[in-house]
């Protein structure tokens, strides 16, 4: 287990940065989001809504959430993406590996979004404020979150990043040298998955 667990620590390490760095900004904005909903409520529903809300609206559930469920969809997600790429280089007509050859590559090709949290960390650090638009969903932001967030392109254009291509090019380069498909198909494979 030596060989994937080091870029596994890594991300855990610095996926735990991150968070600890953003939480106070998140809470901040989801606080804003909030208000701007109550805001077109009556005034007995809103402030039962926001009594309700006492609990998630902390910094603890914060944080707490964003880790857990960050921990959850990173190991689920890289155990899903492992045996898809493994299954699929087998039935395109790539060498015959090992699925812990495939997981390993896929465990290492996530230092990429290692980086790109420490990024992040620095820059929510050095800015004191939120990350409202990351990647390329500043293309079409309104500028009034509540209704960008609502908008399925915003979110699409937000998970485009310079890390993410990096990852993506790790994994093609990856699937060509482990199972040695060719360019094409590794491309393919990457992308469909």
């Amino acid at each position: 287990w030596g060989r994937w667990a080091l870029p596994l620590i890594i991300w855990l390490l610095t996926f735990n940065l991150a968070m600890a760095v953003q939480a106070p900004y998140m809470l901040q904005l989801s606080q804003e989001m909030m208000e701007s909903q109550l805001a077109t409520m009556p005034p007995e529903q809103a402030e039962s809504v926001r009594a309700a809300g006492q609990v998630t609206m902390s910094l603890p559930f914060i944080l707490a959430s964003s880790l857990i469920s960050g921990l959850l969809f990173f190991l689920i997600g890289l155990l899903v993406q492992a045996a898809f790429l493994y299954f699929g280089a087998f039935m395109l007509g790539g060498a015959e590996i090992d699925f812990s050859s495939m997981f390993t590559m896929t465990a290492w090709t996530r230092i990429p979004m290692a980086i790109a949290f420490l990024v992040q960390a620095g820059y929510v650090a050095l800015t004191q404020q939120a990350i409202r638009y990351p990647g390329l969903s500043f293309l079409i932001a309104t500028g009034e979150m509540s209704q960008d967030f609502q908008n399925p392109l915003f979110s699409l254009l937000g998970s485009i990043e310079f890390f993410w291509l990096w990852q993506l090019l790790l994994t093609v380069i990856g699937l060509t040298v482990l199972s040695r498909l060719g360019w094409g198909k590794a491309l393919l494979l990457t992308l469909v998955c």
